[in-house]
């Protein structure tokens, strides 16, 4: 995705969350780490639906390529749904590779 559409998928995501009924209930924590020997951001947000607490990810990759785009993923899951599937969603995160 190009940089300068960031603004627009967020706004995308918010619409979505919103017709999903989930409202932000706290700070955004955004942690900032090289993995793989690129840039990555991963930022939290703690949420709530009619369900119970969820947790909002949003995940960032700049693979350092020409055109400028980054990689963006989003990760929304109950707490309970975090603590069963958190392993697999760092075993995935683990395994991007960049040729």
């Amino acid at each position: 995705m190009p940089a300068d559409q960031i603004d627009a998928l967020q706004n995308e995501h918010d619409a979505y969350f919103a017709r999903e009924g989930v409202k932000f209930t706290g700070a955004t924590e955004t942690l900032t780490r090289e993995v793989n020997g690129r840039p990555w951001s991963f930022t939290e947000l703690k949420a709530t639906t009619s369900d119970g607490p969820s947790i909002v990810r949003y995940l960032a990759i700049d693979p350092k390529v020409g055109s400028g785009k980054i990689i963006m993923m989003t990760y929304w899951a109950s707490e309970a749904g975090h603590a069963t599937h958190d392993k697999a969603m760092k075993a995935i995160i683990d395994s991007i590779a960049f040729k």
